[in-house]
């Protein structure tokens, strides 16, 4: 997708997009572009995943006031979270250089005086890679802004991020939360035909974009526009919890277990429940449920466990058998 924007030269400058990671990349690269390509030492700036000959990490680039290109990795490399949308922004402030990702900074560089060089006549390209506005990206993307002369603050990162999570959330919400911080540009990219992409920034319908070798929503391929924020609130489903395994609660959202334990005492052992929570696999343990022996043998109670986002919870039944886990969102 190309747009006809020319921004001027900003001290300061803000780029966003959500990228749906892929597990492996392959060329050509999915990338938001601002001017022509920085990786190619012209002028810039861009996020990009897999930009070097396909294996390189998540990065961000940005030309300086002298001509040079500075790129700064994600530590997390060229996939991060596979399977998943990921969103990163990159902001310039003037003096420092910061990707965030999923509204955390991960790396930051010091970059005095390093302004964005604007350049004449080269629009936003958004899919493709190695000064490749026309190939087709190889990873679904959406939601696609830039500031002109803002640094985003890192509380205005992380409600980018956040907001797209919350219960409940619609897509309309989610955009008027992103045109709610003044964009220069902004592309949902929630369109399912035509080749028209929207511009919801301040500069308005006169820098729509034009889809050009890509894929919409409803006609297959690597997909372009694709939602990233739910409208309806995660449904409750439920797991399948194995004594002496560690479950790990890999939602984006905390949760609320309830697991039925069945207790079998024996005629001279006791029946227990040992549970460990923490954020990683080998929480420490407590016994928290003990039915003597003079219990009778199939008594059934449910124990209810707040698990937090991406923490474990380790269960150990003695005597006792664990039921399939309910696991409803909070």
């Amino acid at each position: 997708m190309t747009s006809p924007y020319e921004a001027p030269a900003a001290a300061a400058c803000s780029l966003m997009i959500w990228l749906h990671m892929p597990t492996a990349w392959s060329q050509p690269d999915p990338r938001f572009i601002y001017t022509t390509d920085p990786q190619s030492n012209s002028q810039g700036i861009a996020i990009g995943a897999g930009i070097n000959l396909s294996n390189g990490p998540v990065q961000a680039l940005i030309t300086t006031a002298t001509g040079g290109t500075t790129a700064i990795n994600d530590p997390g490399g060229t996939n991060p979270d596979p399977g998943s949308w990921v969103l990163f922004v990159a902001v310039y402030n003037g003096s420092n250089f910061t990707l965030y990702r999923n509204g955390v900074s991960v790396v930051s560089t010091a970059l005095a005086g390093g302004d964005v060089v604007a350049a004449a006549a080269q629009p936003f390209t958004v899919g493709g890679g190695t000064e490749a506005p026309n190939s087709q990206a190889n990873a679904p993307m959406a939601h696609a802004a830039y500031w002109s002369g803002v640094a985003l603050t890192a509380t205005q990162v992380a409600d980018l991020y956040s907001n797209a999570l919350a219960v409940g959330a619609t897509e309309a919400a989610y955009e008027a939360f992103v045109e709610s911080l003044a964009p220069t540009v902004y592309f949902p990219m929630q369109e399912t035909s035509g080749t028209t992409a929207t511009n919801h920034g301040s500069t308005g319908s006169v820098d729509n974009g034009t889809y050009t070798s890509v894929s919409l929503a409803n006609q297959g391929g690597p997909v372009v526009g694709q939602t990233v924020v739910s409208s309806d609130p995660p449904a409750t489903t439920t797991a399948a919890i194995t004594s002496g395994t560690a479950y790990q609660n890999t939602a984006t959202y905390d949760v609320i277990l309830r697991v039925p334990v069945t207790y079998s005492p024996t005629g001279s052992a006791a029946a227990t429940l040992a549970v460990g929570i923490g954020p990683t696999a080998a929480p420490t343990q407590i016994t928290e449920d003990s039915e003597p022996a003079t219990v009778t043998a199939g008594t059934v109670r449910t124990k209810v466990i707040y698990l937090p986002r991406q923490w474990y919870v380790l269960l150990t039944a003695t005597n006792a058998t664990l039921g399939t886990a309910t696991v409803q969102p909070v």
